[in-house]
């Protein structure tokens, strides 16, 4: 290795690896490339010193790419699978027809609906998070996500088979509890050494 860093292309942009920090890369080197060997290039090319990039902040972004909002189309097909096994409810506790929501999930709706939280208790969908089920979205990154392409991962965060509603207290929980993180595992698609 150079000693210069890594640059990787993430589902949420470039990244370079330097040392043991997770930096950066400013838009100059970024704008209209299409691999991570063209950013090295042009990094190299500058003359800059890694060390003046900012550290990177928020890698389950820049390696995944955002989380679908609730009222997205990938929001929407959870919505309407949740409702159909009977996990969203009104605001009495009853599960409701998701007949009844031709147009979908709408913004009036996240006040009105409920779904339990990890003690049962009815919360309102606003209070909600997009929580990935049946696996994290770390444990995803760092068993297959890092070696995937950038597409590949946005596909699986678009992916409402990944998701269901969850309590947004309970969704941060899970996260604190765990023990797997990001740095645990580099980007392998698309990387290049700066020269």
């Amino acid at each position: 290795m150079s000693g210069k860093g890594t640059v990787a292309k993430t589902a949420g942009g470039f990244i370079l690896k330097y040392a043991d920090d997770y930096l950066r890369i400013p838009r100059s080197f970024t704008k209209g490339a299409k691999s991570a060997d063209e950013v090295a290039r042009r990094i190299a090319k500058s003359g800059v010193d890694p060390n003046t990039f900012k550290k990177a902040k928020r890698l389950r972004e820049k390696f995944l790419g955002k989380t679908p909002g609730k009222l997205s189309d990938t929001g929407q097909k959870v919505f309407k699978r949740m409702a159909e096994k009977g996990k969203i409810f009104d605001a009495r506790g009853r599960p409701i027809n998701p007949d009844n929501y031709p147009s979908g999930l709408t913004p009036r709706d996240l006040n009105k609906l409920r779904i339990r939280d990890a003690n049962g208790t009815l919360r309102p969908l606003k209070q909600a998070h997009m929580g990935h089920n049946p696996v994290d979205a770390v444990d995803h990154w760092t068993t297959r996500g890092s070696r995937m392409s950038p597409q590949q991962n946005r596909d699986w965060m678009n992916d409402p088979a990944n998701y269901e509603f969850e309590y947004g207290p309970d969704n941060m929980a899970r996260g604190r509890t765990n023990s797997n993180r990001y740095r645990n595992a580099a980007p392998s698609h698309d990387t290049a050494e700066i020269p």
